[in-house]
Order: structure tokens, then sequence, then C-alpha cells
């Protein structure tokens, strides 16, 4: 069961990435050197779409899955649907700009695929910024405008509840669990960490391409905060408690991208822009590998150097934690009550 799953997500991953090549070709005749502008946004418009149908359809096949798969635990199955979920979501949201900023110039049976005049990085910065401007855009409208439009036509359904109360001239008290009852249930937890997951990725492996992504996603977040707490307060019910000793499988995904960011910034650097031929302009190709080789090594180990020299527990958070300890253990001992019996109360 677990086999045919992994054989699904592989299969939808072709289709993916066969669906983003295609569309780089079709986009292709919009642009030309020094004029990629245009063709660009059509293309990260056209990524965006794909990347977003392609995720609702694979939610449903997971969710699928995951019903038919014997896990042990509910840990278990919830840490193997996140690790199937980011597979497929980070290859679906990043192929089509990798393939445009590694593959595009360097496959020989193919050179209708090259970048107009061998420049590539213009084209990436073009499908990259209109990627992150339609996937935010994108995140509000379905935070904030579909639940309130779904709400409005609701409330104005001649044929549904509130309006036949209307014209009864009822009125009817509901108590606050009820009131909750006839409300839009919420988006999973999950979906909200994988659509942070993504755009993480997406600032970390390719904001070299547009150093402002950040600034621009730092206000676009500050403004979906604000339109998700209005929705989950009047608009949806309130997503279900669920308790858990840390964020789990998702910590491996994150540690995967930020090492993926080295690797993919030091290759845009290097190999996809030009820039260094106005300082070198004698480089060979061979010399270009060596030093995207040098800067990938040096920021691999100035990253494990900070991973290393920053502890995950601050000292002043140890200091309080054991501050309390020992004064639970005092009161415990005042009233003459063991240590293990008090949690097990």
């Amino acid at each position: 069961r677990v086999l045919v799953s992994i054989l699904y997500i592989m299969g939808l991953c072709v289709v993916s990435g066969s669906i983003s090549i295609n569309i780089y070709a079709l986009c292709q005749p919009l642009m030309s050197q020094g004029d990629t502008t245009f063709g660009a946004s059509i293309i990260g418009f056209l990524f965006t779409v794909q990347s977003e149908a392609l995720s609702v359809f694979f939610r449903y096949l997971l969710d699928a899955r995951m019903h038919v798969e014997n896990w042990r635990t509910e840990t278990q199955q919830e840490d193997a649907m996140i690790m199937r979920s980011a597979v497929f979501k980070l290859f679906n949201a990043y192929f089509g700009i990798f393939f445009i900023a590694f593959a595009a110039n360097r496959i020989p049976w193919a050179p209708h695929l090259r970048c107009p005049g061998w420049q590539c990085m213009p084209v990436v910065q073009g499908t990259f910024t209109s990627m992150m401007v339609f996937s935010l855009t994108y995140r509000l409208i379905k935070d904030k405008v579909v639940p309130a439009v779904v709400k409005w036509a609701r409330e104005n359904n001649p044929f549904g509840n509130e309006a036949l109360k209307k014209k009864a001239n009822l009125k009817v008290v509901q108590l606050p669990m009820e009131a909750q009852l006839d409300m839009q249930k919420p988006r999973e937890i999950v979906q909200f960490y994988e659509e942070i997951v993504v755009q993480f990725g997406y600032i970390g492996m390719f904001g070299s391409c547009f150093p402002l992504v950040g600034f621009l996603a730092l206000g676009m977040h500050f403004i979906n905060l604000r339109a998700v707490a209005g929705t989950l307060l009047h608009t949806t019910q309130r997503p279900p408690y669920k308790c858990a000793s840390d964020i789990g499988a998702w910590q491996d995904v994150l540690n995967f991208i930020a090492l993926m960011t080295v690797v993919t910034n030091a290759g845009l650097c290097g190999l996809t822009g030009h820039a260094i031929y106005f300082y070198k302009p004698d480089l060979s190709y061979v010399d270009r590998l060596w030093m995207v080789a040098i800067l990938e090594h040096v920021m691999l180990l100035i990253k494990i150097l900070v991973d290393n020299c920053i502890s995950p527990e601050p000292d002043s958070a140890v200091d309080v934690y054991l501050v309390k300890q020992n004064k639970k253990i005092a009161l415990l001992d005042e009233h003459g009550i063991a240590e293990d019996l008090a949690k097990t109360v």
C-alpha cells in the first residue's frame, strides 16, 4: 500500500514536470533577448495556476491513500502524510524555475528550449517575481475573499435557513457552539503549514533573483495574518485543538530546504547568471564550476557553524525552567507529595 502511494506521487511529479516544460516551451515565443518581462510574467502566472490545481488534486488523492495505509500510531501516519505532501508540493512548486535556471540551456537535443540569447537569469527573475506576486495574492483571496463570498451566498440564499427565518420574522437564539456549527468548516492546519513552508523555500532558494521578495512576503503575511484571524472569528469554525510536542516531520523538511538554499543560490550566482564575467572575463566553464563548488562549500561551512553556535534552547529559558521546577519540587515536598505521584495524578 505504501509502495502504491509512492508510485502515485512519482507519477504526479512526472505530470507536473511535463506540464511545466510545456508551459515554458509555449511561452518562449513571447520572449526575446532583452525583452523577457511579459513572457516571464505569463510563465509565472501559468506555473502558479498549475501548482495550485495539481495541489488540490493531490490533496484528495493523499487523503484517500492515507485512509488505505495502515499505520500503527497517529503520529506515524501524520509524519508519513507530511513527508508525502512535502515531496510533491516542493517538486510541484520549484521544478519549473529549476528547469529554466539550470536545464533549459544545457539540453543538447532540445535547442529550442534555450533562453533568449542564452540569458536565463532575466527569465528566472521575471518568472519568480510573478509567481510570488500571484501566489501571495491567491492565498489572500483564498483565505479572506472566498470564505466571505460563501458566507454572503449562504445568508442571501432565498431558500436557505436565514432567508426563511427573516420571512417568518423568527428570532432564533443560538448558543455559541450552535453558531459555530452553522459556519463553514476551516482548512486543516497542515495546509497552512504547507503554504508557509513553500513560501520559505521560494524566498530562501530564489531570493537572490529578487532581493526585495523578503519585504514583499513580509508585508503580504502581515495582511494575510489579519485576514485569517478575521475569517476564523466571523466566517469559519475554529480548528479543533491538537496537541503536539513539536512540528514533527516539518523540521526535516525545513532543514532540507535550508540545505537546498545554499546549493541553489550558489548555482544561480555562478552558473545561471553571467555577472561574474564583468569581473573575470577570461573564466572558462570549468572555472565557473569550481567557483560554484567553493562558494557552496563555504556557505555550507558557515551554515554548520551557525547551527552549532546557536543553541535551540536559550540559557535564559533553561534557567526559568529550572527555577520553576525547583519551586514545584519544594511545594510538593511541603505537602508531602512525591514527584512521581504528582505526574500520575
